[in-house]
């Protein structure tokens, strides 16, 4: 999560709110402590419940660490939306063999990398 307008991360929190979402949103930024009305924590560790679901919007060196956070908090299902994977090159294409094995050793089923997420086309914009 972001409060820098324009970053991925601000852009994904703002479309979460403009859509409506009614959930609970757990941001995690360590930088922050809060972004708008919602607190930020400093890990996936320190969050105050489980999400159904993790929207991952990091640096591509980071995302594999991320994802083992995730399966050991027991969140199993992630959107990863950063790039820097196997569309840049060898080095890329090691960091997303490695994200893809921490994601089945953990038990965390993946939607992505380099992934602009999903829509609900049924609600009638």
């Amino acid at each position: 999560a972001s409060p820098t307008p324009g970053t991925l991360g601000a852009v994904v929190l703002g479309n979460l709110r403009a859509a409506g979402f009614a959930g609970p949103l757990h941001l995690v930024n360590p930088r922050h402590a809060s972004i708008g009305p919602d607190p930020c924590y400093v890990s996936v560790r320190a969050l105050p419940s489980v999400p159904e679901l993790a929207i991952v919007v990091a640096p591509a060196t980071a995302v594999p660490g991320i994802v083992t956070e995730l399966g050991e908090a027991g969140i199993r299902a992630a959107i990863v939306m950063s790039a820097g994977f196997r569309e840049a090159g060898p080095a890329g294409q090691a960091l997303e063999r490695d994200l893809l094995d921490r994601a089945r050793r953990h038990g965390v089923r993946l939607l992505g990398p380099n992934c602009l997420g999903v829509i609900r086309t049924d609600i009638g914009f």
